[in-house]
C-alpha cells in the first residue's frame, strides 16, 4: 500500500457511487446514520470494494473533502443567486462530480464559512481599552492622567517600565 494514492476520476467517480449506495454514511434520515458500527462496516465495505490499496479512513477522508467541494459549489450559487446579478450572471459548476453528488443536496447546508479569527471590536471599544490601558499605566508610573473634559495630554511614556518582562532577577511589573 502506498502512503499517498493518486485518486483518478475514475476512482472518485466509483467513490461517489459506493458512497451513495450506503445511505447510513450520508442520510441523516437513515436509522443507521447514528450507529458508529454500522458506518464503520459500511466504510470498511466501500474500501473492500474500491481495491486492496485503499483503507477505511482513505475513504472517509476523501468523501470528506468531496462533500466540502460540494457544499462550497452549492454556497457559491446560492451566493450568485441572492446578488442583484442577472440570470446570465448566475454561477455556473463546472466540477466535473457535482451532478453525481447531488443526491447529498437535501443533506447538505451550504453556509458561509465561519471566520476562525474574533471580529474585530468597535472603533470605541478600542479607544476605550487604549484609555484604560494608558491610565493604568500612568497610574502605576505616578503620572497624572488629564480629565476627560480636557484635551488629551500626548506624552511620552518609557514602556519599556509596563513591560511584563523580568529585569535582573527583579519581578515583573504589569500595567
Amino acid at each position: 500500500m502506498s502512503s499517498k494514492l493518486i485518486w483518478t476520476d475514475e476512482r472518485i467517480s466509483s467513490l461517489i457511487s459506493y458512497y451513495r449506495a450506503e445511505p447510513a454514511l450520508w442520510s441523516t434520515k437513515h436509522p443507521s446514520y447514528h450507529n458508529l458500527t454500522a458506518r464503520n462496516v459500511a466504510f470498511h465495505r466501500i474500501a473492500e470494494f474500491m481495491g486492496s490499496d485503499i483503507t477505511p479512513d482513505m475513504v472517509k477522508t476523501k468523501f470528506e473533502t468531496l462533500r466540502g467541494q460540494y457544499t462550497r459549489e452549492l454556497l457559491k450559487i446560492k451566493n450568485s443567486k441572492a446578488s442583484d446579478s442577472g440570470p446570465d450572471e448566475v454561477y455556473r459548476v463546472r466540477w466535473k462530480f457535482f451532478d453525481q453528488l447531488h443526491f447529498l443536496k437535501n443533506v447538505v447546508s451550504p453556509k458561509a464559512p465561519i471566520s476562525n479569527s474574533q471580529p474585530s471590536p468597535p472603533a470605541t471599544l478600542k479607544i476605550q481599552q487604549i484609555e484604560e490601558d494608558s491610565e493604568r499605566c500612568h497610574r502605576d508610573l505616578g503620572v497624572q492622567c488629564p480629565t476627560t473634559n480636557q484635551q488629551p495630554v500626548v506624552t511620552r511614556i518609557n514602556h519599556s517600565l509596563c513591560n511584563p518582562r523580568q529585569r535582573n532577577g527583579e519581578k515583573a511589573k504589569i500595567c
